[in-house]
This record gives C-alpha cells, structure tokens and sequence, in this order.
C-alpha cells in the first residue's frame, strides 16, 4: 500500500537522493577519510543538530538553491564552515525574500553592496522593479568566500565565476553533474 507523499516530502527525498548522489559521487573522486570520533552515517541533518554537534562531523555538505526553503543556511554557513554545492549560481530570490520578510536585516542589500558596490545597492532601492536587479545581479560571493569548497553542476557556472569574481575562482571549483 503505497501512502501520497505531499509537494514538502517529495521535494525533500529529492534533495536528499541528490546530497547522496553528490557524496557518492565525491567519495568516488577522492579516498574521504573519517576521523574516528565522527559520525557513521551520512544522514541529512538540520540545522540545530550541525550546531551542537560541529565538533564531531567530518565534513559539512551544504546545498544552496535560489529558494527561499532553507534561508538559515547562510548563518549557519558562517557558523560552521563547510563545503556548498551551488545548485543555483544567482542567489538573489532568496535573499531578497529574506530581506522582505525581515527588513532589518538586509541581507540581499548587503550581498549587492559586498559584490558589486554601492552602485548595485542604488540600483535596488531605485528600480521600479527589484525582479530586475534579483536577475542582473549573482548576490552569492559570501557564500562563496565562506565556502570550504564550492561544487556547481556544470561548466558554465565555472564561467560566470570568473565573469564575476576573477578568472582564479571559477577554475577551482569541482564540476559534479547533478544526478538524476
């Protein structure tokens, strides 16, 4: 007897058959050696359990979207150091939808201002639509420096690295194709 598995459970065994394929994928690439004390398992766990248990993992996997699902990656990210599998190269839905839910915190204009300038920042608060801006704009380059290691899905996300950031950045992050 099959039970309906409702749209958040679907979209989250997804995300969690494409974090297995992309840790075995890794495992493949390099010989993973496990500190003893770490845990056993590969379980994807939340953000409460990283917190109080950072100390015991042997490596952080994080998966950025352009989704507004999982907004506390980005401190948890500065929190615990990790390496991000950037599923989405432009970053500013969610960010944006983080600053419009909680204002005061700025996260999106912050992002715009670290990466491209108070210019980018003007652009924001005068365009009379910020879809525009959310589109022109990659607002990821704090994730990227508080990355361990980045992972993308394909050589083109390389390319919009060193469009953006340099020719040096791009050229080091791992290409895994996303596994279907």
């Amino acid at each position: 007897c099959a039970l309906p598995i409702s749209r958040p459970q679907r979209d989250r065994q997804r995300q969690r058959g494409a974090a297995a394929g992309i840790v075995a994928a890794l495992r493949c690439r390099a010989g993973f050696p496990r500190r003893p004390n770490a845990p056993t398992d590969e379980r994807v766990r939340g953000p409460r359990w990283l917190r109080a248990n950072a100390c015991r993992v042997d490596r952080v996997l994080y998966h950025f979207h352009n989704s507004h699902e999982h907004p506390e990656m980005f401190d948890l990210l500065a929190e615990v150091p990790g390496t991000v599998v950037l599923h989405d190269f432009f970053l500013g839905d969610v960010l944006s939808d983080i600053e419009d839910k909680e204002p005061t915190s700025r996260p999106w204009t912050l992002a715009l201002y670290e990466s491209r300038g108070y210019r980018a920042v003007v652009e924001r608060f005068h365009a009379k639509d910020t879809r525009d801006v959310v589109l022109r704009y990659p607002a990821n380059l704090d994730v990227v420096r508080r990355a361990q290691g980045v992972i993308v899905h394909s050589q083109y996300a390389c390319q919009l690295a060193c469009e953006w950031y340099g020719a040096d950045v791009g050229r080091a992050w791992a290409v895994v194709p996303h596994p279907r």
